[in-house]
């Protein structure tokens, strides 16, 4: 990715057949790959049976490079590409928590033809309706350049979907969760 590199972990399964789902999952913010190997969530998805693959975003974790929705997004893009090539004929599923929800809704806008599913949990609308649930909406407008309208990308999937949203989240209310799912295709 430019002049940086990007920090990935993936796991497959002895069983290399092409029924063997591939899960892509994007971490939320504040998150690297060594809190998800710590907190077990790497044995988690390995209880699954699935090959999986996950990255650290830059200047996250050890990433190299600038955080940004841009250099995020392109990350995520390339991922994806290895994926599409390395499984050809595997059924391919994205998930995203948080921050991770607004990649995965992104990056499946672009690949929905080529995805079995999406799993977006917690995900928010857009960044900037999500801090104002938080802070005065004239103060995030003035602080927060990044976008991730997360509503807008899901128009434009039509792959089965799964939105997880928790009622009592106190960092994305659920109304945030709720108006991205009323903005798929396809109930």
């Amino acid at each position: 990715l430019g002049n940086y590199q990007i920090s990935a972990w993936i796991w497959k399964q002895s069983i290399s057949i092409d029924s063997v789902p591939v899960l892509i999952y994007f971490h939320g913010n504040g998150e690297h790959l060594g809190d998800m190997y710590r907190n077990g969530t790497f044995n988690k998805f390995h209880a699954l049976g699935v090959h999986f693959i996950a990255i650290d975003y830059p200047g996250y974790g050890r990433s190299m490079g600038k955080s940004s929705e841009e250099s995020i997004i392109h990350a995520a893009n390339s991922l994806v590409n290895h994926v599409m090539l390395t499984f050809p004929n595997n059924p391919k599923y994205i998930c995203g928590w948080s921050l991770g929800a607004a990649v995965a809704i992104q990056i499946a806008a672009q690949f929905e033809k080529d995805l079995t599913g999406l799993i977006a949990i917690s995900p928010w609308s857009s960044l900037v309706e999500c801090a104002s649930a938080h802070y005065p909406r004239f103060l995030v407008k003035w602080f927060i350049h990044e976008k991730y309208e997360t509503s807008e990308h899901a128009k434009n999937i039509h792959c089965p979907v799964l939105v997880l949203h928790g009622e009592q989240d106190r960092t994305i209310p659920v109304d945030q969760g709720r108006k991205v799912a009323q903005n798929f295709p396809h109930p």
